[in-house]
């Protein structure tokens, strides 16, 4: 059921980042930033030239990570998507958030493109968040994606936002305000996971 797949998207017990990268103020050092603040989750950083990320061993490929993964994230360019989403699915990949813009939104090839990131996926029984995504949270599992965004305040309001720079600034002036958030999720594209599955 769409319950049980979405409990691997906000509460994964084991994290790939697909580009993950020691370089600051890039999407692969920010998502792994939010990531090892938390214990309790495995998180694996995959580089297909470096073999340690944030002093974390890394792996090649997806593919080359001995261990369960449940959630991975992409952050990849747009044409390598669907090659690092095959991966995926051979690795057992359970939930992905993708990225990447340059997709559907941007014209026939970024469409044909998404098409067959979403076929991959969906033969593979992958549900993923994106793409064109700049992340989300759950902070009742200390979970985020959001390269761009440090601490948001626990509480009861789940925010979903098509647009990432909206979805962020909203959430933080919420946060400014004393508001608290229990999820936010900026849903991109939506090729795979629509608005109605995530209410």
């Amino acid at each position: 059921s769409i319950v049980e797949q979405l409990d691997y998207v906000f509460n994964p017990g084991s994290v790939a980042v697909i580009g993950a990268s020691n370089r600051i103020g890039t999407w692969g050092f920010g998502v792994m930033s939010r990531l090892i603040g938390n214990p309790e989750r495995k998180v694996y950083p995959v580089n297909s030239k470096n073999n340690e990320v944030m002093g974390i061993k890394a792996y090649r490929t997806i593919t080359d990570i001995p261990y369960p993964v449940e959630f991975a994230v992409l952050s990849v360019p747009p044409e390598k998507t669907p090659e690092v989403m095959r991966e995926c699915v051979a690795n057992g990949v359970k939930a992905a958030l993708v990225i990447a813009g340059g997709l559907a939104e941007s014209g026939e090839e970024g469409a044909k493109l998404e098409k067959e990131l979403v076929d991959i996926a969906r033969k593979g029984g992958i549900r993923f968040i994106g793409p064109n995504s700049m992340g989300h949270i759950n902070t009742h599992s200390s979970f985020s994606t959001l390269a761009w965004m440090e601490d948001v305040k626990p509480g009861p309001v789940a925010f979903l936002a098509q647009s990432g720079t909206y979805g962020q600034r909203v959430v933080r002036t919420g946060t400014h305000q004393g508001i608290g958030f229990s999820k936010f999720v900026s849903n991109g594209n939506e090729a795979d996971i629509h608005l109605e599955d995530y209410i």
